[in-house]
């Protein structure tokens, strides 16, 4: 999955500052992405839904992994897509404070593949190098 020996994948702060470069092993996931929140501050999100502040941002997004209804209403990646994808990188956002959909998603894309997810392709073969 891209993760280095001995590296615990965080939340990286996205800079404009001269000369930072984003670190290796590191995946953008702010809104110009397909992994951005979709329930912007104060504006309009899947099925209406209006979050009056970052806490709640992150509240309708995390609320979004488990609902069905609402995560295909924002035409939101899968869980097997965000391992796949996201599993073992640092993930790059401009949010400052302590409320970020990136640290739900950094759970979701480091945790164990559910019993029956296991297909050759994920299988522990992939790590093996003659």
């Amino acid at each position: 999955m891209g993760e280095k020996q001995g590296h615990t994948p965080s939340r990286i702060r996205l800079s404009r500052a001269r000369g930072w470069r984003m670190p290796d092993n590191t995946r953008k996931v702010d809104r110009t992405t397909r992994w951005g929140n979709p329930f912007p501050i104060g504006g309009e999100g899947p099925l209406g839904r209006v979050a009056p502040d970052a806490e709640g941002a992150v509240g309708f997004f995390r609320a979004m992994l488990t609902d069905t209804e609402l995560r295909s209403a924002a035409g939101y990646p899968s869980d097997e897509e965000i391992r796949r994808d996201l599993g073992g990188r640092n993930l790059a956002c401009w949010c400052a404070g302590s409320f970020c959909h990136a640290d739900d998603l950094l759970r979701v894309a480091n945790r164990a593949r559910p019993t029956g997810e296991d297909s050759p392709a994920n299988s522990q073969n992939q790590e093996h190098r003659p």
